[in-house]
């Protein structure tokens, strides 16, 4: 996919905290994605100014709760 479209939000909890090898995210109902896709996670500094981006391979799909955002 070449724009940058939002497909999701990352979440990150106590039992299942984000790491520098693991990601957990919930995706928009009309998202469609596959194992070994590949995901960019954008990252906002607190001040606003600068970006980062990490990328991650999707290795498992889990249904979950439906949350409206």
């Amino acid at each position: 996919m070449s724009d940058d479209k939002c497909i999701g939000k990352v979440t990150a909890t106590e039992n299942k905290p984000t790491t520098c090898t693991s990601v957990h995210f919930w995706l928009s109902h009309d998202v469609i994605i596959r194992p070994f896709d590949i995901v960019r996670i954008e990252y906002i500094s607190s001040d606003g100014n600068g970006k980062s981006y990490s990328y991650a391979i999707v290795k498992e799909l889990r249904a979950g709760q439906k949350i409206n955002w």
